[in-house]
Formats: structure tokens, sequence, C-alpha cells
């Protein structure tokens, strides 16, 4: 079977699909939705299994760790708390160096000097042009 031939009855089925009772058509809405919902869910446990590295607890650390939901919450507190404490010292450092160079142009402005002999709208090697009346319609 041929790509246009593959197409053609595509077509013919959309047709027939669009003329066939509502009844058959919301099935065919909710099975195509379904399978879309299934598609995308897919490709999103995809992308996160490839995206997420696994962190993997040592042997040790999971035995003796065996807190409830507070245990839990705290630890999950502790690593927001060193992450954004991170952040927020690079965010500290990149802002010193953004406010250094901004003082040092500050401190040194620079200074552009122009000079003209003559004006530039009119070049010298030639004569002005008479003024000349422009036409009016009276």
């Amino acid at each position: 079977m041929t790509i246009a031939e593959s197409f053609t009855r595509a077509r013919l089925s959309l047709r027939a699909l669009q003329r066939a009772p509502e009844p058959v058509r919301r099935k065919w809405q909710r099975g195509i939705s379904a399978a879309a919902f299934m598609v995308v869910i897919a490709g999103w446990i995809i992308y996160l299994n490839l995206s997420l590295t696994p962190s993997v607890l040592p042997a040790q650390e999971t035995a003796k760790d065996k807190g409830g939901f507070f245990k839990t919450l705290e630890k999950g507190f502790g690593v927001l708390g060193s992450s954004l404490s991170n952040e927020w010292n690079s965010l500290r450092t990149w802002g010193d160096s953004l406010w250094g160079k901004l003082d040092a142009r500050l401190a040194n402005p620079s200074v552009f000097t122009f000079v003209r002999e003559e004006s530039p709208f009119v070049p010298s090697p030639y004569e002005p042009l008479p003024p000349a009346s422009l036409p009016t319609t009276e």
C-alpha cells in the first residue's frame, strides 16, 4: 500500500466517522482522548526517568533513619534551606561583581569631544542653491 492510498483510506474513514451517529462519534472521541492522555503521561514519565538521577542512600542510613512524617519534613526543610542558601550565595556573588563593574564604569566616565570647523550640511566646493518657491494650487 502506498502513502497516497493510506491517506485516501484515512480520509474515507474520517468521513465515515463524521457521518456516523452521535453515540459512535462520542465513543471514538473518548478513545482518542484516552490514547492521547496515555501518550502524554508516558512521555512525561520517560522524561522524568531520563532527566532525574536517582539518589541512592547507603543501607546504614536507611536502617537507622526510621522516622515518621516529621523526620521526613525536617530533612526536606534541611535540603530546601541548603539549596536556597547556595542559590542566595551565587546570586549575591553575581550581584557584587555586577555592582563592582558598574561602580568602576561610573568612576571613570568616558569623555567624547567633537570638533567641527564648518557646518557639515553645506559642502564647501559647491555653491548653495537659490531658494525656489513651491507651486500652489489656486
